[in-house]
Formats: structure tokens, C-alpha cells, sequence
């Protein structure tokens, strides 16, 4: 076979098979949770976060993420607080165990924007905030409730890189979140 026929066939194959590949990628979604987060040197709080998940091949998505929350502590005259606001992608394998059952898991890495304060009666006095790098696993449930909606349970722990300091893992994070998914 001619060079320049062999190009346009296999480009032809390539794009005939296309769509048959892309219906097999699962389908884009949107979620939000709320949960539990524990820092390593800190009580436990409420976390919020969402992200946008996208096929990118079979049972394979790439899903851009964030997550906020807030731990203050208040004595008579003294206030403190620390803040997390991260900004992630994770590659998250996503399989059906049945037909209203799904198992999700997977990890990536992204940025930890971290604010800590101490104030003196109503004033702040210090304040401080560093973007730090971090890494993630994640791993969770989905139940559908229909056609396009789904509750979720997940898990995750975050690593947060390059604190200084006498414990550089003051803030590495476990959170357990509860939301929904939907599809479209």
C-alpha cells in the first residue's frame, strides 16, 4: 500500500474509533462534600470542597479539586486560627461494583494555601500565610439515587510539603466528607 494511503486510513480508523472510545470514558460530574478534617497538630474541624471530574480514558478521570477549612482556638484574651485553601488535579479510577454501587480511588497533588493568625483581645497581632505543595490519596463510594445524581462517601490524606519547623508534618491531614455527584 502507498505511504500517503496508509496515513489517511489509519487516520480514517483512527477517527471512526473515536467515538465508540470516548462513550466508554465515564461521564463528566461535578461534586461537593463536607466533612471532617484532622491536621496532625491540630482538634478536628469542618472541611468543605468540590471538584469537577472529566473522562480522560476508560474508567479513568481527571478531576480538578479544592477544599478550604478553618481551626480557631479562643482563651480569655487570646485568639489563633490556621487555614487551609487548596488547589489540586487527581487521577481517580472509577469502577461500578454494581448497578447502583461505585468505588472510586486515586491521587495526585496540587497547593496548600496556609494563613495562621494569633490575635490579643479583637486585634490581630501577627499574622502569617505560606503556598506549600502537597500530595494526596483518595479513595470512596458512590451510591446513585438516579440517572444522574449520586451520594458519596470518601476518604483522603493529604501530605503537606516543605514546612519548616521542628514537625514538618504539623499539617499532613486525614478528612472524611459525605456529598453528592452529578452527571451530565
Amino acid at each position: 500500500m502507498h505511504p500517503k494511503l496508509t496515513g489517511v486510513v489509519v487516520v480514517m480508523a483512527m477517527v471512526a474509533a473515536a467515538p465508540s472510545a470516548r462513550a466508554a470514558d465515564p461521564p463528566s460530574s461535578i461534586g461537593v462534600e463536607l466533612g471532617y478534617v484532622k491536621a496532625r497538630q491540630l482538634d478536628s474541624t469542618l472541611v468543605f470542597g468540590g471538584d469537577f471530574r472529566f473522562g480522560v480514558a476508560s474508567h479513568l478521570c481527571l478531576a480538578p479539586e479544592f477544599s478550604y477549612w478553618k481551626k480557631s482556638e479562643s482563651s480569655i484574651a487570646i485568639t489563633s486560627s490556621v487555614e487551609d485553601l487548596q488547589f489540586g488535579v487527581n487521577l481517580v479510577a472509577v469502577l461500578p461494583l454494581g448497578r447502583r454501587l461505585g468505588w472510586f480511588g486515586g491521587g495526585g497533588g496540587g497547593l496548600h494555601h496556609v494563613t495562621g493568625d494569633l490575635g490579643v483581645t479583637g486585634s490581630t497581632v501577627v499574622s502569617d500565610s505560606t503556598t506549600k505543595g502537597g500530595v494526596d490519596v483518595l479513595t470512596g463510594l458512590e451510591i446513585s439515587a438516579g440517572d444522574n445524581l449520586s451520594f458519596v462517601l470518601s476518604g483522603r490524606y493529604d501530605w503537606v510539603l516543605g514546612l519548616g519547623g521542628s514537625d514538618a508534618t504539623r499539617l499532613d491531614q486525614y478528612k472524611f466528607l459525605g456529598g453528592f455527584r452529578v452527571r451530565f
